[in-house]
């Protein structure tokens, strides 16, 4: 096992990424590993696999706006 295995022991068996957290794996396989972008930019429509990018996205480009965003699996 070297260095970079023993600081990300949890890999995703479809693309290999590692991370350190058995949680982080998971949920990169359950939401983002081969999945389409789910949540979407209500104003312009940028989309992201997840949440976080699209809040920060619409502070920043959209400030006069409500702060709400779409979930396309709805």
């Amino acid at each position: 096992m070297n260095a970079c295995d023993k600081k990300k022991p949890f890999q995703c068996q479809k693309c290999g990424r590692g991370f350190t957290l058995k949680r982080n794996k998971d949920r990169h396989v359950n939401y983002e590993c081969g999945h389409e972008p789910r949540f979407q930019c209500p104003y312009c429509g940028l989309r992201s696999k997840q949440t976080s990018p699209v809040y920060a996205h619409i502070r920043k480009k959209h400030p006069e706006e409500e702060v709400f965003i779409f979930d396309m699996k709805l």
